[in-house]
């Protein structure tokens, strides 16, 4: 939801929302003390949550979608790489771009690559897929997947 990270909405079986209750105040002898959340990430959390629940999630997934395709299309005109598109995992849509290179022939390592784009500016993380660098194209804003692309013709012409 692009909330805070460390609030949470809990939520489930009615006997399991009362029992987490008991480890709230007043009761004196709780866990949950030094798990509180503060105002501010309730806040936060409330607002993530009606904003998530206007989004367009179909218009959404064509943004991802757009994004990968253009990631993908120029990746593959660098030199020597290998691009495809890791299929979507079983519980949601996750467009995910898969670049491979034969690490000897380019002089460059998937672990050299991958950490590159950690120290360049702006950071990227990428996931790393058997002998692949994985971009992930999930809750992006429209323009990153540009910066992704320039950012590895640099590592790529370095």
């Amino acid at each position: 939801m692009r909330g805070p990270q460390c609030s949470g909405i809990l939520a489930g079986r009615k006997d399991l929302v009362r029992a987490a209750r008991l480890n709230a105040s007043p009761h004196p002898d709780a866990l949950g003390r030094p798990l509180k959340v503060g105002r501010e990430e309730m806040i936060g959390v409330w607002m993530a949550a009606e904003k998530y629940s206007k989004l367009d999630f179909a218009a959404l997934d064509r943004q991802y979608a757009t994004q990968a395709r253009y990631l993908a299309g120029e990746l593959k005109k660098i030199p020597g790489v290998q691009v495809s598109f890791a299929p979507h995992d079983r519980t949601r849509r996750v467009h995910r771009v898969l670049a491979e290179w034969d690490e000897k022939a380019l002089g460059l390592t998937h672990n050299d690559c991958e950490k590159r784009l950690l120290d360049g500016e702006p950071r990227i993380a990428v996931l790393r897929s058997k002998g692949a660098v994985m971009f992930v194209l999930f809750m992006h804003e429209p323009g990153d997947e540009k910066v992704v692309a320039r950012r590895m013709r640099e590592i790529f012409k370095a």
